[in-house]
């Protein structure tokens, strides 16, 4: 598993989970809370939709924004030529598998 697919898979996550509270909330179990969309209530799983979408999309915009600067310092990308020979090989100096 790479690390992207750990990214997605935890957002996967969080974001179901923010819906299952829209979905299947319900006010008898918390008087202070909103029914779900099961119950009737569909404005609630909207909201909670919507929080999961901009929290997406403040991430996206935020780690953008930093690998924006950051490549602005220092190069994020290595050359194809780096690439093709491997990273431990260009940078390291080092041969890491057999």
């Amino acid at each position: 598993m790479t690390p992207w697919m750990f990214g997605e898979s935890t957002a996967w996550a969080a974001c179901w989970g923010s819906s299952v509270f829209g979905l299947f909330g319900s006010i008898a179990v918390n008087p202070a809370g909103f029914d779900g969309a099961l119950r009737g209530g569909w404005a609630f799983l909207g909201r909670q939709a919507a929080s999961g979408l901009g929290a997406a999309a403040y991430s996206f915009v935020v780690a953008f924004a930093a690998l924006w600067v950051i490549n602005k310092i220092t190069r994020v990308h290595v050359m194809e030529g780096e690439e093709e020979v491997g990273l431990d090989t260009a940078e390291l100096g080092e041969r890491a598998y057999l």
